[in-house]
């Protein structure tokens, strides 16, 4: 047989324990009393236990207390707990609840594990955000542009610009240049174009080896290494 749960969130509102009959308090009951035969199950949640319908109550087999103010557990409701069990219950921290089941023979208090996510907070504290770059910039300014694609901007920009000192500055100086400029229908030669009047970008420094291939000159490299061999 299937099994249908029924949640009912602040359920002292919908089924006082003081207050004129209504269908909801009806059928709640028999939810409470006849459900589990019927493949229902009542999940009520509240505050107040002390102010749910005392038939709903006294059908409810399995009860989960969490922190209780020391008005709420004043109640006569929560006599049968000795005062020891009272105490811990109006100290419980956030997480811990007690249990109680017919099985068990004296309350059960139990702690939820941590959530396997991290809270929006606890997230940003642990990992702040990254700081928006020059590059980010350019690329919102550019997403509205239909024929130019993220990865063609930044290859366009990568290109006018190979050392990483100079790229910020160029990207700065374009930015200045695209407010008179129709972002959306601007172009991959129109991109270049204003990359180049951006310039003075510096190029790498390359020096020809004795094997014919082009490389980086190394600051660090002996005299005989930048002549490609010790001859």
């Amino acid at each position: 047989m299937s099994r249908l749960i029924v949640v009912v969130d602040e359920l002292n509102k919908f089924a006082p324990s003081s207050g004129r009959e209504t269908y909801t308090v009806r059928a709640l009951r028999d939810i409470a009393a006849r459900g589990r035969y019927q493949g229902l199950i009542l999940f009520g949640a509240q505050q107040f236990r002390s102010r749910v319908d005392p038939q709903i109550i006294g059908n409810c087999s399995s009860s989960a207390y969490g922190h209780i103010l020391m008005e709420e557990l004043a109640n006569p409701i929560y006599s049968p707990y000795p005062p020891a069990v009272r105490e811990k219950m109006a100290n419980c921290q956030q997480g811990q609840v007690m249990f109680r089941h017919p099985h068990f023979a004296q309350p059960v208090f139990v702690r939820f594990p941590r959530p396997a996510v991290m809270k929006g907070e606890d997230g940003v504290k642990h990992f702040p955000p990254k700081e928006h770059t020059a590059m980010d910039r350019l690329l919102a300014r550019l997403k509205s542009a239909a024929n130019l694609q993220p990865r063609d901007i930044i290859a366009a920009v990568n290109e006018a610009f190979p050392i990483e000192e100079d790229r910020e500055r160029g990207i700065m100086a374009l930015l200045g240049k695209l407010k008179g400029e129709d972002i959306t229908a601007i172009s991959k030669a129109r991109l270049h174009k204003l990359l180049q009047e951006c310039g003075g970008a510096r190029k790498p420094v390359t020096t020809r080896t004795s094997r014919g291939v082009d490389e980086l000159d190394d600051p660090f490299a002996e005299p005989e290494d930048r002549n490609g061999g010790n001859g």
